[in-house]
């Protein structure tokens, strides 16, 4: 389940190899309505390959969806990458690298909003894995915990200039400038009753 940024809105992710998709298994998506009820499936076609996309979490303060796939280049079997959901549009998929993602299937990819503990579920070699030797297969998978800092932190305030006075009811929008210049609306945030928001940013990216 994905929620907006509010906790409002929403989504089932699922995966299915039901006809309409791109091949083997994809991602697709439906509303959940206020009464429970979901709504028509759709394929994440922006996301989706011809071979396998599975095991997907949704990542609320970021608005990102992580997946596992065969269909990109990796460093072996399934990689998980993350997907940015902006206003109207997913933005292209981006490989987690190492050591996150490993020579092996890496899997189940998730975050929660409480802490920055990372979990994953890989068949990767290691000493500690209860039924792993090198004369075995890599068939067993293991769970694997991580510290994974995903964002920076912003707070936004908003004041008069005339009086210097707290601005409330305002809407606050929030773009990453690409490198070509050009500009992608990522958030709009109105707060009727305050004048404070909260923002989760990807490093290393230019905003306004």
């Amino acid at each position: 389940i994905g929620y907006d940024r509010n906790g409002e809105n929403e989504t089932l992710y699922f995966t299915t190899d039901r006809p309409g998709g791109k091949g083997n298994l994809d991602i697709w998506s439906c509303k959940i309505t206020a009464d429970g009820t979901l709504g028509t499936p759709k394929n994440l076609e922006d996301i989706n390959t011809e071979e396998n996309d599975v095991t997907p979490f949704f990542h609320q303060s970021t608005q990102t969806l992580y997946f596992s796939s065969e269909g990109y280049q990796s460093l072996g079997g399934f990689d998980i990458l993350s997907a940015k959901k902006t206003i109207d549009q997913w933005r292209a998929p981006e490989h987690l690298g190492s050591p996150t993602n490993s020579g092996f299937d890496d899997l189940y990819y998730a975050i929660f909003e409480e802490g920055s503990k990372a979990y994953l579920s890989s068949n990767r070699p290691d000493s500690s894995a209860i039924f792993w030797d090198e004369t075995k297969e890599a068939c067993c998978y293991d769970i694997y915990a991580f510290d994974q800092k995903l964002t920076v932190d912003l707070r936004v305030l908003t004041f008069n200039e005339l009086d210097s006075l707290e601005l409330i009811g305002t809407k606050v929008e929030i773009y990453e400038i690409l490198a070509s210049g050009e500009e992608i609306l990522i958030d709009s945030v109105s707060n009727p009753s305050g004048n404070d928001f909260d923002f989760a940013l990807l490093p290393g990216l230019k905003y306004k």
